[in-house]
């Protein structure tokens, strides 16, 4: 029952999230950039690889935390089984190593999904890998992604699992300032 009541209210509160995006300026189709937050919803990952526009950079944040032996568990879960045996050899010696992140995991899959770190001599996905919480993916990821802008206006799309949506938007739009556009829409 609580898990249910969970799925209702995050329901209820989408349409105040996308309002709240829009109200910000956030009405910019296309973001330049992609700011990926660590966390164990693995559909999540698999949603936006489906419609990733292949112009925007993506910045993946998570450190090993507490949360990451979940992330794990979900992908065995959730993914593993989908993958052909040499990609599930390669899982399992990442997730072996004692400093795996869970930006590497999700980069992991991602690559898995047809997203490359990199394609024709450009980067693609950038790692943000000491963040054990939202506040410090943001606090952490604003360096590399002024440094991907290299002084373009940003237009920041946020991915995470759609219960922690509002908390990443309203942290980013704290700590980012006035100067950002951000979304955070649920994929």
């Amino acid at each position: 029952i609580k898990n249910e009541a969970a799925n209702e209210l995050m329901k209820a509160a989408l349409p105040t999230l996308g309002q709240l995006s829009k109200k910000a300026g956030a009405s910019f189709d296309a973001p330049n950039v992609v700011l990926i937050l660590g966390q164990y919803d693995v559909k999540s990952f698999i949603e936006f690889s489906k419609r990733w526009d292949k112009k925007s950079s993506i910045v993946i944040s998570g450190g090993r935390r507490r949360g990451t032996p979940g992330l794990i568990a979900a992908v065995r879960r959730e993914y593993l089984e989908k993958l052909p045996e040499e990609s599930k050899i390669n899982f399992e010696t990442l997730i072996n190593r004692a400093d795996t992140t869970e930006a590497e995991i999700i980069e992991f899959i991602l690559n898995q999904l047809g997203i490359p770190s990199e394609a024709s001599g450009k980067q693609i996905i950038y790692l943000e890998k000491i963040s054990t919480n939202t506040k410090e993916n943001i606090v952490n990821s604003k360096p590399i992604i002024e440094g991907i802008l290299a002084g373009a206006p940003a237009k920041v799309q946020i991915v995470t699992s759609p219960p922690l949506n509002l908390r990443a938007y309203l942290t980013a739009q704290q700590l980012l300032g006035s100067g950002w556009q951000l979304k955070a829409e649920p994929v």
